[in-house]
């Protein structure tokens, strides 16, 4: 994991801190990895150094304030003048890390982790984060530098720099980001990494009206070619203010922000009311059995919709795989279905309809007739004596033939 925690944190665009000098300091990595102080003083100046690659040398940031006089408007303050960049015991300036407006960046209390190294689009090589600013709600904005291994230099990206209070999870090599606006009002998104564009995998977001008393949530989820929008209008009335769709939901890993909310359960579960009785029911079964009833009412978006989220709370469940497939099929997003049927035949190798349903995206792609084959074939195999197998062998014999 990263070596930061979720702190949520405001729009990258505010740089302002307050720094009381006497209190602030400055820290540098040691080879177990722990910290030292280097500097009492920020006024005077303090040194940062990293290793960025086992097969690198370290780097040092030295860190030039930049001195205010005290105004009639108040008192005086340090900001930082300017970052320079050192490779290994060399004395030559490499770089400057410029791109971030360090006018306005004050310096930090020594309680600070302000000035951190971390591996932001996972190549290997240690990354350059700088916290720029904090709201009154915890909310923070920082400026990234990513090590470029082909210049050896830091290049500042202002993508990376945009990103809310961050997490980087290692594992699944995406980031997590956090922002909380008020009581019951949050976005939360997850990313990935590609050639160095952060590409949104899925967001939550929760508003809240006052008046009318009510919260609702946003999600979007990204399938194989574009992201989905599900618009929730449900709960969330009253004075209540947790959170109404909580990000834990929308993917199987376990939670991985510390963020205000009710506890997320793995896998989350939902109560409902039966017959003057309180059940638990898990809450993607209670997703899928309502994705089936819009089925049946013709309204393949909102079925859609319920069987996605099923199918993340449970990604090795080949029924919500199928019917999500099935869902995007009904909706003639075809290459979508495509990648939930074979999401479905993955988890469950003799999960015959998965194939019959794939054999029919297929044939509505017009240019897969040898996969629409095959997926009908494997139909057959499995299920030869069903009611579909007729109809199935009609469909093969009206595919163009095999070239």
């Amino acid at each position: 994991m990263s070596k930061r925690q979720n702190q949520p944190s405001l729009a990258f665009a505010a740089l302002a801190f307050i720094l009381f000098p006497f209190a602030a300091g400055a820290q540098q990595r040691m080879a177990d990895g722990t910290r030292k102080s280097v500097s009492k003083d920020l006024s005077q100046g303090a040194t940062f150094t990293f290793k960025i690659a086992p097969n690198l040398p370290e780097f040092t940031f030295k860190i030039i304030p930049k001195l205010w006089k005290p105004t009639q408007w108040g008192p005086g303050r340090v900001t930082v003048g300017d970052i320079e960049v050192y490779r290994g015991d060399s004395k030559e300036l490499l770089q400057h890390l410029n791109g971030c407006g360090w006018s306005a960046v004050e310096l930090r209390p020594a309680d600070s982790d302000w000035f951190i190294d971390d591996d932001f689009n996972f190549d290997g090589y240690q990354d350059i984060y700088v916290l720029t600013g904090k709201g009154a709600t915890g909310n923070e904005s920082g400026c990234v530098w990513l090590y470029n291994p082909a210049t050896g230099r830091f290049d500042y990206n202002q993508e990376f720099s945009g990103l809310p209070g961050y997490k980087l999870d290692d594992d699944s090599k995406t980031i997590f980001t956090f922002e909380r606006n008020g009581a019951g009002i949050y976005e939360a998104k997850r990313y990935k990494v590609e050639n160095n564009r952060l590409v949104l995998i899925w967001s939550v977001s929760q508003d809240r009206n006052d008046e009318e008393k009510q919260s609702h949530c946003v999600v979007q989820l990204r399938l194989e070619t574009e992201m989905m929008t599900v618009r929730e209008e449900e709960a969330g009335e009253g004075d209540d203010r947790t959170m109404l769709c909580d990000p834990n939901d929308y993917e199987s890993n376990p939670p991985v922000f510390s963020a205000p909310s009710r506890k997320p359960q793995n896998p989350p579960k939902r109560y409902t009311a039966n017959a003057g009785a309180i059940s638990q029911v898990p809450q993607q079964v209670e997703l899928n059995e309502q994705g089936l009833s819009f089925m049946k009412e013709g309204d393949y978006g909102k079925a859609t919709a319920r069987f996605l989220r099923a199918a993340l709370l449970e990604p090795g469940k080949a029924e919500y795989a199928n019917n999500t497939g099935f869902g995007l099929y009904k909706m003639e997003q075809y290459e979508d279905a495509v990648y939930w049927f074979k999401k479905a035949i993955e988890a469950d190798p003799k999960r015959a309809v998965a194939y019959l349903n794939l054999g029919d995206a297929y044939v509505k792609m017009l240019l897969y007739n040898a996969e629409a084959r095959q997926a009908y074939e494997e139909y057959l195999e499995l299920a030869p004596n069903s009611k579909s197998a007729p109809d199935v062998k009609k469909k093969l014999e009206a595919l163009p033939p095999a070239r």
